[in-house]
């Protein structure tokens, strides 16, 4: 016997529990017009039956559970995980870098102070990364053509860059950037080894920033 979708039992049950209500409701107020009391008793007894009938497990009546809200980033909290693909379309988890000082870089490929950072994030790549710092940029309310094509300008130029490239797709508070609560460009979220932020900055405070990661690679195993 073939198997009734998951939707269509749940509209056939639906329809079940809704005439099982109407029938009750008449059947009351019928009764209540031969005298035989208030038909209220006899309808809320029909509605709680059909209230669970329209009910699936382990959600309200007639809708599915609701979707765990997305993590959010918080100064000094664990940094929400997420898996994003990379221009040439692999994926890259940032689960993969625990243990590691990470420094997310938001930006896009028309944000003038975005491209101005990116020859200090190839510095801090070449400097710090032996040390155990990874820097990852995330390309944010761009996109993965717009990403390349800027990554080829680079490279041609002779400063290829070679740390991650990561696009995040989404242009709402469900992506990368909206989790780590972006609102200018460029964004810097530094991660400590133990995948807390360190810090959140709009704006590349260069100075600072490098103290910072300087102070944060002390924790890191060699």
């Amino acid at each position: 016997m073939t198997a009734r979708p998951a939707a269509l039992v749940l509209l056939l049950a639906s329809a079940s529990a809704r005439a099982q209500l109407e029938a009750a409701r008449a059947g009351a107020e019928a009764g209540f017009l031969r005298g035989a009391g208030s038909p209220a008793a006899a309808v809320r007894a029909a509605a709680a039956q059909a209230q669970g009938a329209l009910a699936p497990a382990g959600g309200p009546a007639g809708l599915a559970p609701a979707p765990a809200a997305p993590e959010k980033a918080e100064l000094g909290g664990v940094a929400p995980e997420f898996t994003l693909d990379d221009t040439s379309g692999k994926a890259v988890a940032s689960a993969g870098f625990r243990g590691k000082v990470v420094l997310l870089d938001f930006w896009a490929s028309w944000c003038g102070p975005c491209k101005a950072a990116t020859d200090v994030m190839i510095e801090f790549h070449k400097t710090y990364g032996p040390k155990g710092l990874v820097v990852i940029g995330v390309n944010a309310f761009d996109g993965k053509t717009q990403a390349q094509t800027y990554l080829d300008h680079k490279a041609r130029t002779g400063k290829k860059i070679e740390y991650p490239v990561l696009v995040d797709s989404a242009q709402d508070a469900t992506g990368v950037a909206g989790r780590y609560g972006v609102q200018g460009l460029p964004t810097f979220v530094l991660i400590g080894a133990d995948g807390k932020i360190i810090s959140i900055d709009t704006g590349l405070k260069r100075a600072e920033l490098e103290d910072r990661i300087r102070e944060a690679l002390k924790s890191v195993r060699p």
